[in-house]
Parts: structure tokens; C-alpha cells; sequence
């Protein structure tokens, strides 16, 4: 059997994945995922948000001793992910 591929060079631009990685929509959709994981967390829980240089980073964190304890206990944040798809 005799393959033949028609193969062509494709350019990515970085430049286009950052701006991309940095438009609004997508920052407003991201925080919005990290208030829902953290509100299904339950108290203690809080969203962190951070435009790095290539990227907006969310992260949900404990605020308080009691919910890092919970979340070492039960995996809180873990069970919580589900809220954020």
C-alpha cells in the first residue's frame, strides 16, 4: 500500500494566543467559573485574579483557617470543580 500526504507548514502566531488569552470576554468568563467553584465551596473560599504577561490567571483559595482545614479534610475545592464547567 502506497501513502501519499499532502503536507503543509503551518506559522503560528504567539502574538495572536496572547491577545487572545487576555481578551476581556474571556477574563469575564474565567472569573465568573472561579466565583461559581468558590461559591460552591461555601464560606471561606475566595477568587483570585491575576493578568500575568502571557495569560489572566483565576485561582479560588482558602481565606480563612477553618476553610483550609475543610478543604484538607473533604477535598472541598476539588468536589467544588464541577460548578466551574
Amino acid at each position: 500500500m502506497d501513502l501519499k500526504f499532502n503536507v503543509k507548514r503551518v506559522k503560528l502566531h504567539n502574538s495572536a494566543f496572547t491577545e487572545m488569552r487576555k481578551d476581556a470576554n474571556l477574563v469575564a468568563d474565567l472569573e465568573a467559573r472561579g466565583r461559581a467553584i468558590a461559591n460552591a465551596a461555601g464560606s471561606g473560599y475566595e477568587v483570585s485574579s491575576y493578568s500575568g504577561k502571557t495569560r489572566h490567571r483565576v485561582s479560588v483559595i482558602t481565606e480563612s483557617y477553618e476553610a483550609a482545614k475543610d478543604n484538607e479534610e473533604n477535598n472541598t475545592l476539588l468536589k467544588a470543580l464541577d460548578a466551574g464547567r
